[in-house]
């Protein structure tokens, strides 16, 4: 049936794989960023929507990202190829930023869910990724609301990922658990009074 669509086919901005692979990874280098570049603006520049644009983004940005903390593709190499997109796509750093933003979240949680002994060594990964990326222009904000505390502490935003954790959790408990208080002495006297009637 030649109506049916192919599963590699492109529907519009989108691709159903990323030009990034372990294959190409593997085999990065100045030339190959390049064509990663030109390949993700001419995408932006056919997607119709800020919701296509953000999906073509994410795809082919979280497996730049991805490789990066592996190791597969230098954090230098991820920085530029980070701003390189940006001017090529004609793209604000506010959405560049909000798409990078939500990556290294995803990131972080999914290297939160792996094994446990693996665990501090792929939040650790980001350090570098993360630093290559504050240079490209994403600022600094960005990445302490997103990145993991021990990320953060790796890459030298902050300077303890427990003291982070103790503070964050002290402000959940005083915006959520802190009790009322009341000066029933400075209310007014017939609610004062009817009070303590029900007391006696």
């Amino acid at each position: 049936d030649n109506s049916r669509a192919s599963p590699n086919k492109e529907t519009g901005c989108l691709m159903a794989t990323a030009f990034i692979t372990p294959a190409t990874a593997a085999k990065w280098d100045d030339g190959r960023r390049t064509s990663f570049v030109e390949h993700v603006a001419a995408k932006v520049m056919k997607c119709k929507t800020r919701e296509e644009t953000d999906e073509l983004l994410h795809m082919e940005l979280y497996e730049l990202l991805r490789e990066g903390m592996a190791g597969s593709i230098a954090p230098d190499q991820v920085g530029l190829a980070i701003k390189e997109v940006m001017h090529k796509s004609s793209l604000t750093n506010d959405h560049l930023e909000d798409v990078v933003g939500d990556l290294l979240w995803l990131l972080g949680e999914e290297a939160t869910l792996d094994a446990k002994e693996s665990k501090v060594d792929l939040k650790t990964a980001i350090a570098p990724v993360v630093q290559e990326i504050l240079s490209s222009g994403v600022s600094a904000d960005v990445m302490k609301a997103r990145v993991s505390e021990e990320g953060l502490e790796a890459a030298g935003l902050i300077k303890s990922s427990s003291d982070a954790k103790n503070k964050l959790q002290r402000l959940r408990t005083n915006k959520f658990y802190a009790q009322q208080k009341f000066n029933l002495l400075r209310e007014e006297s017939e609610g004062y009074s009817k009070l303590m009637v029900d007391l006696e």
